[in-house]
């Protein structure tokens, strides 16, 4: 996986070039990522960074408006933890506006008006991992599919793992994905 930073880094620099967004990616333990899990990482990190370059990262001006330092920061680390490996990325952007996930599923018809009104932050912050889910109006390379986060989940879940997201709208949203011990992941898959 140590190869894997240069391409992050790339990737990185033409996402922020491509959305006018200024940020910094700062990696951490990506050699650390076991064999077994690593396609699934990454993916996992390239789409997370693509969604922290559109939705995430707000422009220099932006930024300067709500005195925050430009350029943005992004954070990848992965550890060991005690019942396996952890994975956690943050941006310093935006946040996720919990009212925007709700217009969002509403004008997708994911959920009537009704529905999405009565949904706790749990219930609207898993919006995101829905298949067709998004909340970009145009379709570019990077998003407004709908096939982002969902891919995430899929991966996760296709190891036994667990996904959480934490939000400060106007501050940061971080997830933590939690990836059982290899042993347990193999009885899992089989």
């Amino acid at each position: 996986m140590d190869e894997l930073a240069p391409a992050l880094q790339a990737m990185a620099e033409r996402l922020a070039r491509d959305h006018a967004k200024h940020f910094r990616l700062k990696l951490a333990g990506l050699g650390e990522v076991p064999a077994p899990y690593a396609a699934a990482v990454k993916d996992c990190i390239i789409q997370m960074l693509r969604n922290s370059a559109v939705h995430g990262i707000e422009t220099p001006e932006a930024r300067r408006a709500l005195s925050k330092q430009d350029p943005g920061v992004v954070r990848v680390e992965f550890r060991k933890s005690a019942d396996g490996f952890e994975l956690v990325f943050e941006d310093d952007g935006a946040g996720i506006s919990p009212e925007a996930l709700r217009a969002a599923a509403v004008k997708r018809q994911l959920v009537s008006s009704e529905e999405a009104a009565g949904l706790d932050m749990r219930a609207v912050m898993s919006l995101i991992f829905r298949p067709g889910f998004s909340t970009q109006q145009d379709i570019s390379m990077d998003a407004g599919r709908g096939v982002g986060m969902d891919v995430v989940a899929k991966s996760v879940y296709a190891l036994g793992g667990k996904i959480a997201v934490s939000t400060h709208p106007g501050k940061f949203t971080r997830f933590r994905i939690a990836l059982p011990a290899l042993a347990a992941a193999n009885s899992a898959v089989a």
